[in-house]
């Protein structure tokens, strides 16, 4: 689902009128194939998907990614929008801090919501503590915590600066 990230962020920044749509030029002819030919890829997989699966679960899965890939798409297109083209924003002084803020609170609440689990699980059903991150995985843990996420959205938010919200997306 993270590829249709992309497809979101060029749909709504053109339905929002945030980016002007080059329908005459190359650009954006083959801005138009690539949301088209992503969507119908998309599409199929999830029929081929349902087809396979058939469960109530799958359908909630589903949905929490759409949604996932939406509200990623807005936050792409309002940090543009808010932080980098209005000059008198507090926060254009300052734009890595946004994104910081940002998930800072999300790190907050997918703690909060992962003590659902940890409260869930219990010796019957978990065969070893909940928290406990045996030693060879803590270098790929930090490998992940501060190269994959932490160095990735702030390199999201600097290209967000210098070009197009559709442009950054896609190539994330």
């Amino acid at each position: 689902f993270h590829p249709a990230i992309p497809v979101w962020t060029a749909v709504l920044a053109l339905s929002f009128r945030l980016e002007k749509p080059m329908f005459r030029t190359c650009y954006g002819i083959t801005k138009i194939v690539g949301i088209l030919v992503a969507t119908a890829g998309a599409c199929i997989m999830l029929v081929n998907n349902f087809t396979q699966h058939d469960s109530h679960q799958l359908v909630w899965g589903i949905l929490f990614l759409i949604g996932n890939t939406i509200c990623m798409a807005i936050f792409v297109l309002v940090q543009k929008r808010y932080v980098f083209e209005d000059t008198q924003s507090y926060w254009s002084q300052m734009p890595v801090s946004v994104t910081a803020w940002c998930y800072f609170f999300g790190t907050i609440d997918m703690a909060v919501a992962s003590l659902y689990y940890v409260i869930k699980c219990n010796v019957a059903t978990c065969s070893s503590h909940p928290w406990h991150i045996p030693k060879e995985e803590s270098l790929p843990l930090v490998y992940a915590i501060f190269i994959t996420s932490a160095l990735s959205y702030l390199l999201l938010t600097w290209a967000n600066m210098h070009v197009s919200s559709t442009l950054v997306t896609a190539f994330w």
